[in-house]
């Protein structure tokens, strides 16, 4: 899969993930450790996935869609920019 590029930056999958859930954790009014709580994670990993140093599992991004009230969606890189 090729990393997205946006201002001369590249961002992985893994990156990506990560700054939506951030996102998402703000829109809700959550903290990373809630997000923990809530999906029987550890603050530790939820941190990583939010930083992009985490690979992600289906399951644990099913737990994340849930814990946030939220849906997993592909966006066309196009539509990205």
């Amino acid at each position: 899969m090729t990393p997205q590029k946006k201002e001369n930056m590249t961002y992985t999958l893994e990156e990506r993930l990560g700054r939506r859930i951030k996102a998402m954790l703000a829109l809700r009014g959550m903290n990373q450790s809630q997000l923990a709580e809530a999906t029987g994670m550890s603050t530790q990993t939820v941190s990583l996935m939010c930083n992009g140093k985490a690979d992600f599992r289906m399951s644990t991004l099913r737990r994340i869609e849930v814990a946030l009230e939220c849906t997993l969606v592909l966006i066309p890189n196009e539509d990205l920019i």
